[in-house]
């Protein structure tokens, strides 16, 4: 989680909330695009967002297991 948000540069609002699925209302991990997309309805400036994954993040997210729609499933903030 942490690792995340120093290589993506998330706010940690923003990688808790992070997906494994196309969302309009939560930020989601697009790995075949190589980025992390912030949709409009979830981005302050209402405009679609993104930013590139890092290739030490890409290896994190590809080692990590995919129990839920959530990247990170914190149940407890």
């Amino acid at each position: 989680y942490l690792q995340c948000c120093w290589w993506s540069g998330l706010r940690l609002s923003e990688a808790w909330k992070l997906r494994w699925g196309q969302s309009s209302k939560f930020p989601y991990v697009d790995l075949d695009a190589g980025r992390i997309v912030l949709p409009a309805e979830f981005a302050k400036s209402g405009q679609d967002q993104w930013v590139p994954i890092h290739p030490t993040l890409r290896k994190i997210f590809e080692e990590l297991p995919r129990t839920s729609s959530e990247v990170f499933p914190l149940r407890n903030r």
